[in-house]
């Protein structure tokens, strides 16, 4: 395929304007650089198996890295005739040679258009609480795009919600495998490990969610309060060790006071372990912030009358 040479903003302003699906339309992925080495780099990558979506999300300079490169959907018949003429070779799950646009490059993959009708599909399946729904459409959009990250995601979370475990891990895990660099995926597999954790009771879920929050926290320092709270959760209600959680939980209601579960963890861990005069002064704090854990306040209040 030859290089065609049109404005990345005329072209993803078309995308943008593009709507309802018809027998011409297709989805499009995108991951455009600013040098044409890079590009030819990134194709080197995507045919060793790399996968389209994770190198968008990491290396494209486009809007729609945020969206995994997700580009929207385009009617043939509406785009350039140069970029059209390449297109209409390209069939689903194809990617193009580098593409000049204007003076940046691109590579560009073809989707069937119903894959992102079937993540949006899925997405509002699970805010309805349609949870096997939800995984029907995930699996069917992976049979399309096999290496889309956020199905994956939304699959995992879907599965964790259906208590079968075992399976949400191991899509997790292929997600991770995908994207080995995002740490909001080690946090998903954490949330789920400690999920699976309460509802079955096995210790190993517990230190697997441990190694999980701490990989996210090396991969991504804005994930650091999060993982706080969860290391700080899974000690203190799933390990029973209210000690070792309150360096965690003290961190996460620092660095992030907008956390409810921080505070609340905090002060029953305080309890837990008897530092009653720290677990006053913290409730304190958090009623300055806003917050009321009635049930947590009416025992500290037990426990103050029935030490006099």
């Amino acid at each position: 395929m030859y290089p065609v040479v049109v404005t990345l903003l005329c072209l993803l302003t078309l995308l943008a304007s593009a709507t309802s699906a018809t027998a011409k339309d297709m989805a499009l992925r995108m991951i455009v650089v600013r040098q044409v080495d890079e590009a030819k780099a990134i194709r080197k990558q995507l045919r060793q198996g790399a996968s389209f979506c994770y190198l968008a999300k990491t290396k494209s300079i486009a809007p729609s890295r945020k969206q995994w490169g997700l580009s929207g959907v385009v009617n043939l018949n509406d785009v350039h005739s140069e970029l059209q003429a390449i297109l209409r070779k390209m069939k689903p799950g194809q990617f193009s040679d580098v593409t000049a646009l204007g003076r940046h490059y691109a590579v560009i993959k073809v989707l069937s258009p119903k894959v992102p009708d079937l993540l949006e599909t899925a997405k509002q399946q699970m805010n309805q609480g349609q949870i096997k729904p939800a995984i029907q459409s995930a699996r069917q959009l992976l049979k399309l795009e096999k290496d889309n990250v956020p199905a994956h995601m939304l699959l995992g979370v879907a599965l964790s919600e259906s208590k079968d475990f075992k399976e949400s891990v191991k899509v997790i895990k292929q997600a991770r495998d995908y994207a080995p660099t995002e740490a909001q995926i080690l946090m998903l597999l954490g949330t789920v490990y400690t999920k699976a954790a309460f509802e079955t009771e096995k210790r190993t879920y517990s230190k697997q969610a441990i190694g999980a929050f701490r990989q996210a926290m090396k991969l991504n320092k804005g994930f650091v309060p999060a993982a706080h709270l969860g290391l700080g959760h899974v000690h203190l209600n799933l390990l029973k060790q209210p000690k070792k959680a309150i360096p965690y939980l003290k961190k996460a209601a620092d660095q992030a006071p907008q956390l409810a579960r921080a505070h609340q963890y905090l002060i029953q861990a305080y309890i837990e372990t008897k530092t009653y005069p720290e677990a006053w002064k913290h409730m304190r704090y958090a009623q300055g912030k806003g917050f009321k854990f009635p049930k947590l306040l009416a025992q500290l209040h037990k426990i103050k009358k029935s030490s006099k």
